[in-house]
């Protein structure tokens, strides 16, 4: 399974995502993949501009451990001019 992002400056990384549970994703391995390279590459787009972070609504992103990372982060999200 891949993951990716981007934004108006291109294509952000394109990641393996190693699943746990037979051959599926789960919210622990989509929060490894937010934590390891969203926010990173966060780090690198222009801060003068505002970003949308959107999903597609799976059970991944609605689970609970999902959204408490969400709102862990919702700070360094807003530093980044990020918007959920």
């Amino acid at each position: 399974m891949v993951w990716d992002c981007f934004s108006s400056f291109g294509m952000g990384p394109l990641v393996q995502v190693h699943v746990q549970v037979h051959g599926r994703e789960n919210a622990n391995d989509y929060i490894n993949v937010l934590n390891n390279h969203l926010l990173p590459y966060l780090e690198e787009l222009d801060n003068q501009n505002n970003y949308i972070f959107q999903d597609n609504n799976a059970q991944i992103h609605r689970a609970r451990s999902t959204l408490r990372w969400i709102s862990d982060n919702i700070d360094q999200l807003r530093l980044r001019k990020v918007l959920i």
